[in-house]
């Protein structure tokens, strides 16, 4: 279903919805200890979100520290 809120979401230029499905498509990967694949949606997503200082961005932001906490807890 996210990948169809995706498609649609990009098809109506909608920037908020879309960069919002990439973060939950990179907590999705990141459960899956994809952790490179959820790095990639959270840097598409913080490129979409900016660094405007904005709830999103806060959490694209706090996803990243998670991804980088879990690939340094691996080496």
């Amino acid at each position: 279903m996210i990948e169809e809120t995706m498609v649609a979401a990009r098809a109506k230029s909608a920037g908020l919805l879309y960069g919002n499905c990439l973060e939950l498509c990179a907590q999705i990967a990141l459960f899956q200890n994809r952790l490179k694949e959820a790095e990639r949606y959270l840097n598409e997503s913080a490129s979409l979100f900016g660094a405007v200082g904005s709830l999103d961005e806060l959490f694209v932001r706090k996803w990243k520290a998670v991804v980088a906490l879990k690939e340094n807890a691996s080496r």
